[in-house]
């Protein structure tokens, strides 16, 4: 399979995986959570919390330098600041310390007395790699394998050994990456921190080396997963995707295929079906799956051949689709085979 094709493959799989814990650890909600987006291509960001049924509203950009106003929302996800990303930094850190959840990136930061380490950078970046660490928000992201990033500039932290509740989440890697922007974020110690997650104050900072809100709205979704893991570990479960895990009352008989199945395919798709079609699968995800269709059964043997446990509901979906199916549901459930055979 050609390196584009695993690219949406990838982000498939790791929302499936998520949203398997999501359904496991729901937590109630205490309050109703605000989130707040803002920066340069944030439209990722506000599309993805919109698709997993998160709340969202919009920054004003000429405040997000105001810790007062910030501190009206639970949770800030920056892209790349517009204007000062040096008093937005500092209206970010009083957030934090008061109990806030940031996603901020680049050099909306934390600064030398709030998280203490080296500074290295500013310079064009190779690619990342999630690692594994002692915190929960790592889990299921090493496997995601290697996200490519070349030539976004991007700096790094090394924070100072021993600072409790501090996570390194991803390095970056030379791995992929083009000849021009390899060495650059190698030291003696290894590879560089791409991503942190730590504690300030009574609140957690998710902080990105890169641009990863242009990663999320212009390329893959590779970063996604990253973000889920941490909003859930920083508010303790409350925040959650909500579309992933819902589902309408099948007709009686029917096999059911989990939404979220359809939802990590329909992601995949979006790069490349034609808007006819990804017209027509809105519809049907749109119905929540009260009845088998072509676009479920297509889901499931996808994750089927992922080797996720859904093998028996991919196949009673594909029999019933094949009792009626159309010309639609052929195209359909051609696409898993297409994708993971690479033909």
């Amino acid at each position: 399979m050609s390196c584009r094709r695993w690219a949406y493959v990838v982000p498939a799989v790791a929302l499936l995986v998520l949203s398997a814990v999501a359904q496991a650890g729901a937590v109630e909600q205490t309050r109703p959570w605000r989130i707040g987006v803002s920066g340069s291509y944030c439209s990722g960001y506000w599309g993805m919390l919109g698709r997993l049924g998160l709340p969202r509203e919009r920054l004003l950009e000429q405040r997000v330098w105001e810790a007062d106003y910030l501190k009206q929302f639970d949770v800030v996800l920056m892209g790349s600041a517009w204007g000062d990303s040096y008093r937005t930094s500092r209206a970010v850190e009083q957030f934090v310390y008061g109990g806030g959840i940031a996603v901020t990136e680049y050099t909306v930061w934390p600064s030398p007395s709030v998280l203490p380490g080296d500074r290295y950078g500013d310079r064009r970046t190779p690619n990342m790699r999630f690692v594994e660490s002692d915190c929960p928000a790592s889990k299921g992201l090493p496997q995601l394998g290697i996200i490519y990033t070349s030539r976004r500039n991007g700096v790094s932290i090394f924070p100072t050994p021993g600072r409790p509740d501090t996570y390194e989440i991803a390095r970056y890697t030379d791995r992929g990456a083009p000849s021009d922007v390899t060495g650059g974020f190698r030291t003696g110690s290894g590879d560089a921190p791409a991503m942190l997650l730590f504690r300030y104050g009574k609140g957690w900072w998710l902080w990105c080396g890169t641009q990863m809100s242009y990663q999320t709205a212009l390329r893959d979704s590779e970063f996604v997963p990253a973000i889920l893991n941490a909003l859930d570990f920083a508010s303790g479960g409350e925040l959650k995707p909500v579309s992933l895990f819902k589902t309408g009352a099948p007709v009686a008989g029917s096999p059911v295929v989990k939404r979220e199945t359809a939802l990590a395919v329909r992601h995949m798709l979006d790069a490349w079906a034609s808007d006819d079609l990804l017209d027509a699968v809105d519809r049907v995800i749109g119905e929540h799956q009260d009845r088998p269709t072509a676009w479920i059964a297509c889901a499931a043997a996808l994750a089927r051949q992922l080797g996720l446990p859904v093998a028996s509901e991919a196949a009673a979906s594909a029999t019933e689709v094949l009792a009626r199916a159309s010309r639609r549901d052929g195209v359909l459930l051609a696409l898993p085979a297409f994708e993971c055979q690479g033909t």
